[in-house]
C-alpha cells in the first residue's frame, strides 16, 4: 500500500505495523503537501511515534524543531530552502550532525540521490512509498544498536 497526498489508507497500514514503545518519539516532518504531511503523520502516530509537522522548512528551523529530535523526515521539493538545502543546515549544527534524515521526494533523479548519499541520508523514498516501507526505517532508526546503511529506492 503506497502513501501519497490523500491516503485515507496510511493509518491503517501504521496500525497493521502496530505501536512500539519508543524513549524518543519525536520525528519531525518537513512536507508542504498537506495531504501529504497528515498521512506521514498517520502512519508516524500509528506507529507510537510523535510527528512536530510543518510545511516550510523555515518554519522547522524556527521553531527550533529538531533539538531532541529521533530523526527527520524531508521532502526534497519545499518551497523556500529545499530539502537538501535543509539537511546541509542541519548537519552543521551540533543537534543535526547526526540526525537520521530520511528523504522523500516525486523527483527521482541521479543528482538528488547523490546530495543525499553525500549528506548521510538514512533513506531516500521516491513518492508513492509504502507506509510499511516508511515506518520499518523509523523504527530501525529508533532500535538500538548500530544503524543501517544508506537505502533508497521506491516502494
Amino acid at each position: 500500500m503506497a502513501v501519497h497526498a490523500g491516503s485515507r489508507h496510511a493509518a491503517r497500514v501504521g496500525h497493521a505495523i502496530g505501536a512500539q514503545v519508543v524513549a524518543n518519539r519525536s520525528v519531525v516532518v518537513v512536507e508542504d503537501d498537506a495531504q501529504m504531511r497528515e498521512a506521514l503523520n498517520s502512519v508516524l502516530d500509528a506507529g507510537g511515534y510523535r510527528a512536530k509537522l510543518y510545511a516550510t522548512a523555515e518554519a522547522a528551523l524556527e521553531a527550533d524543531a529538531f533539538a531532541g529530535a529521533r530523526c527527520a523526515v524531508l521532502d526534497v521539493a519545499l518551497p523556500g530552502m529545499s530539502g537538501v538545502e535543509l539537511c546541509e543546515r542541519l548537519r552543521a549544527t551540533p543537534e543535526g550532525a547526526d540526525l537520521p534524515v530520511i528523504m522523500i521526494t516525486a523527483h527521482d533523479s541521479r543528482h538528488l540521490r547523490d546530495a543525499a548519499e553525500g549528506l548521510g541520508v538514512y533513506a531516500f523514498l521516491v513518492k508513492p512509498f509504502s507506509g510499511r516501507r516508511l515506518a520499518s526505517f523509523v523504527d530501525r532508526i529508533a532500535a538500538p544498536g548500530p544503524r543501517a546503511e544508506v537505502a533508497s529506492g521506491q516502494g
